[in-house]
């Protein structure tokens, strides 16, 4: 399968809200108003109050700003994956968790977030992100990656 990764940018956001909102959570509803704002908001309070189109025009603001990054997965132009990545200090909730903000230095870097199509899992889209993010963030000489891998979040 051909796959090709590109880095989140200004030029990719109708794209990136393509994939949102018709692909990404086709079998998981729930988190389809999310578009990836969770660890932005650090209090969980304010997050369950927040509303779709405020997430959707905090992503567009963030992408356009050039705070929000990581890495979209294309297959025959069409997105099907997406890994958001950045420096760990550009996501507030992971710096009010203490049991994560301790073991963490000034150039530790975070993936927070995989998401592939339904139709595309398990073909190694998720792998090609996570080369990407790697190359990324090595070559900015950061010391650490980090993840935080959720299963059945709510």
């Amino acid at each position: 399968m051909n796959i090709e990764i590109k880095a989140l940018s200004e030029s990719l956001v109708p794209e990136f809200l393509s994939f949102f909102e018709t692909t990404a959570f086709a079998d998981n509803p729930d988190w389809s108003g999310c578009y990836c704002q969770f660890f932005y908001i650090p209090d969980h309070g304010l997050w369950i109050k927040r509303a779709r189109y405020q997430n959707q025009r905090d992503t567009i603001t963030r992408i356009r700003d050039d705070k929000m990054h990581g890495f979209l997965a294309f297959h025959n132009n069409i997105p099907i994956g997406f890994c958001n990545a950045d420096m760990k200090s550009a996501y507030p909730r992971i710096l009010a968790m203490d049991e994560i903000k301790e073991y963490s230095s000034p150039s530790t870097a975070s993936i927070v977030c995989f998401i592939i199509a339904e139709e595309f899992r398990r073909q190694g889209v998720a792998t090609r992100l996570l080369d990407a993010v790697c190359g990324h963030y090595s070559s900015m000489e950061c010391d650490m990656l980090e993840a935080y891998p959720r299963k059945n979040a709510a």
